[in-house]
């Protein structure tokens, strides 16, 4: 038994889409919104509303993830398969639920055929970071009685990097925990590994897809470039970040900040920039960005030292 590692994310879009957006076999898909949503009566039947077609990811820009779905009772899903925290973010999460509710209605329609509309975004980073909460679910609700709209609109985040699973408790730990370790650890683990530690059904479609990306040529290639867009954009974000500062640091001294606040400045440029630096790599690792407190915790050597081996992990996950 092999125990190389396959090193495919289930995070790269590509990967995600193919797994979760097959209209042949739909298990995966349903146990993992049953897992997130937990409904009163499980999801048992599901449509595709928009295959999946490798054709839509040659040549585009980094995108975010779409799997729009209806179940037999006429409930509708949006899953959105988001890499990073972008302005807007939650905006246009509301923006998406309210669409899947509203385009239901054709003209002529009565108001009671409006089935729930269901938006869920996996996010592999963080955006509450005060919060210890890794599944957020937003509903429309009454602020004094508590009282809840049922059966119209809902709103969930999974932050993935909240999820701390260790391999020894996958036995014990929840569906949506097992679903979130295998779409943050998979890559970890050669097929063979993952079908021991995920042996039914549901997971085994999904490490199949891994194994068929893994052999087939096509599909290698356009999941490299997938994963090669997906660097690209983290750097581009870094790089922009690292431009902004720079360009409020000249601004800052056309503005006559004192003299002797200099070298303070230089310094303070200099350990943001590392700290940008190290934050970006442990994102791109699926790990959690670390504190501002964390890293002036370090020594400016031990920060060092910590970015070569974060960059020799990256370099390893990629091959």
């Amino acid at each position: 038994m092999t125990s190389t590692p396959s090193r495919i994310s289930l995070l790269v879009d590509f990967a995600f889409k193919l797994a979760f957006a097959n209209p042949e076999h739909t298990g995966p898909l349903i146990a993992l919104l049953n897992a997130i949503l937990q409904p009163g009566s499980p999801i048992e039947e599901i449509e595709l509303l928009n295959p999946f077609n490798e054709k839509e990811f040659e040549g585009d820009k980094l995108s975010v993830l779409d799997i729009k779905a209806r179940d037999a009772r006429g409930s509708w899903f949006n899953v959105e398969m988001q890499l990073t925290t972008s302005e807007g973010l939650c905006n246009r999460m509301v923006f998406y639920a309210c669409s899947l509710y509203v385009q239901q209605l054709m003209e002529g329609h009565d108001y009671t055929e409006l089935r729930p509309a269901y938006t869920i975004c996996l996010l592999d980073d963080t955006l509450w970071r005060e919060d210890i909460n890794s599944h957020h679910r937003f509903r429309f609700e009454d602020r004094r009685t508590g009282r809840t709209l049922e059966e119209t609109i809902e709103i969930h985040f999974l932050e993935l990097p909240k999820y701390n699973t260790k391999e020894v408790e996958l036995a014990k730990a929840t569906s949506v925990e097992r679903w979130m370790y295998l779409l943050r650890h998979g890559q970890e683990y050669s097929v063979e590994q993952l079908r021991e530690l995920f042996p039914t059904s549901e997971y085994n479609e999904v490490i199949d897809t891994v194994e068929e990306i893994q052999m087939r040529t096509e599909y290698r290639e356009l999941y490299d470039a997938r994963q090669k867009a997906k660097l690209d954009e983290a750097w581009r974000i870094a790089a922009a970040e690292r431009k902004g500062r720079q360009e409020g640091h000249q601004e800052g001294h056309q503005e006559g900040r004192q003299e002797g606040l200099k070298e303070g400045r230089g310094e303070g440029r200099e350990e943001g920039e590392l700290f940008g630096k190290l934050r970006m790599l442990q994102t791109l690792l699926n790990q959690t960005p670390s504190t501002d407190e964390a890293l002036k915790s370090k020594t400016r050597r031990e920060l060092e030292e910590l970015a070569l081996e974060l960059q020799a992990q990256l370099r390893r996950r990629l091959g």
